[in-house]
């Protein structure tokens, strides 16, 4: 990830949003020692909030768990 400080990302706003856009990875912009922000495409964003929906109680995490162990397992026996 990379980490660019806000001076930095003011002067290179349009390539580092091209470059984030076409990697769909996020930057990281430091304002100062102790403030720092994150920019990143909308279909990331909103796939962290329903990560942190789903994954919102421990119940709903175990089924999304089990299911995942379920379709790697098909995987491995050659059910695609």
């Amino acid at each position: 990830m990379q980490i660019v400080a806000m001076k930095t990302f003011r002067s290179t706003i349009d390539a580092t949003v091209q470059h984030i856009i076409a990697t769909h990875e996020p930057v990281i912009v430091r304002k100062n020692k102790q403030t720092s922000f994150v920019v990143l495409p909308l279909e990331e964003y909103r796939s962290l909030i329903e990560t942190r929906y789903l994954m919102g109680t421990s119940a709903n995490a175990d089924r999304l768990k089990q299911g995942l162990e379920e379709v790697e397992a098909m995987i491995s026996a050659g059910k695609q």
